[in-house]
């Protein structure tokens, strides 16, 4: 079985809209007491099977949402610097999730090519 799988990126940004930096983490402190994530990547998937040809197309759209502050450019340095710190953070962690998902839908084409006939596939 011939198997694709299209990896998409798609940027997001979690936009956070404060005047200092006080109001910045109040906003961040605020997300996280009603459990809402600092940053996200979520995953859609789009199948096409053509069994008659035995191919399958996966199409895995990745966003990632990462947090961004608007108005990062007039605030003091050292409150840019411990923005900046803490959303490389969340960055790194959200850049986890999104390797994850690209591994694992390129182990299940593995998977999939590996497959006999199409029971054994699943189509």
């Amino acid at each position: 079985m011939k198997v694709t799988v299209n990896i998409v990126p798609k940027p997001g940004s979690m936009v956070f809209s404060a005047e200092d930096y006080l109001s910045l983490y109040k906003q961040i402190s605020d997300r996280a007491q009603s459990n809402q994530c600092a940053g996200k990547c979520t995953c859609g998937v789009d199948q096409q099977y053509d069994v008659a040809n035995k191919k399958v197309v996966l199409t895995v759209t990745l966003e990632k949402e990462v947090p961004s502050w608007t108005q990062i450019a007039s605030q003091k340095k050292e409150h840019q610097d411990k923005f900046n710190t803490w959303a490389a953070s969340e960055t790194k962690h959200e850049d986890t999730h999104y390797k994850k998902y690209v591994d694992a839908y390129n182990s299940l084409k593995t998977l999939m090519a590996s497959c006999k006939d199409d029971a054994e596939a699943g189509a």
